[in-house]
């Protein structure tokens, strides 16, 4: 993997997986094994949920939901770099349908080592003027070129096939929270805010 500046981050112990409803699916380019689709996806909604990308703390939201489009992958005897671009977004349950209240989409690189496709790293380029730069100088060159040119039609066809992949997976857990919420007592829903007041109720 070319070395470059950017945003690298070291995996949390406690690891987010996600529920066997997330099926993962690869969205286009480079197929990747479900198992390592749902791997490098897990790696999104871990590194970006924290919120760190607003600036600001993150709102409430009753579930979130993370998609990762591979684009070219170089693999090694102990493992993979899967090089893409991500999208994360929170949701909040209206009337049985899922609206989505923040999203950040960005490119990325995620490191799998070993059988058990553990994530020790996730890059993402830093922003502003070192966006391009990051980019440029971490993609292979035909993928980084396209990716940065704007008139080549990728980002808008990269950001809808993301966005409805991403409804897809808000929609079934949107089924899930609803299921869930309908076994909890009203004393429950009030306290823990599972009806959309105060803190979330994580499906995870």
């Amino acid at each position: 993997m070319k070395s470059s500046a950017g945003r690298s981050f070291l995996p949390s112990t406690k690891a987010k997986r996600f529920l066997n409803i997330r099926e993962a699916a690869p969205l286009a380019g480079v197929a990747l094994s479900s198992e390592e689709q749902a791997a490098a996806e897990s790696a999104v909604l871990e590194n970006l949920s924290t919120g760190w990308w607003t600036g600001a703390p993150l709102g409430h939201c009753d579930y979130d939901t993370a998609v990762f489009e591979c684009l070219h992958r170089e693999e090694w005897s102990t493992g993979a770099a899967l090089y893409g671009t991500a999208k994360y977004c929170r949701w909040v349950h209206v009337d049985g349908t899922p609206v989505q209240n923040a999203a950040f989409s960005t490119p990325c690189v995620i490191t799998l080592e070993g059988d058990a496709l553990k994530v020790v790293d996730f890059w993402v380029p830093g922003d502003g003027a070192y966006y391009e730069m990051n980019v440029s100088g971490t993609f292979p060159d035909e993928i980084a070129e396209t990716m940065l040119d704007l008139s080549s039609g990728y980002y808008e066809a990269s950001q809808s096939r993301l966005a409805k992949a991403s409804l897809q997976q808000a929609e079934t857990l949107g089924q899930s929270y609803e299921a869930l919420t309908a076994q909890l007592p009203l004393d429950f829903l009030f306290a823990s805010g599972a009806g959309g007041w105060g803190t979330t109720l994580t499906l995870r």
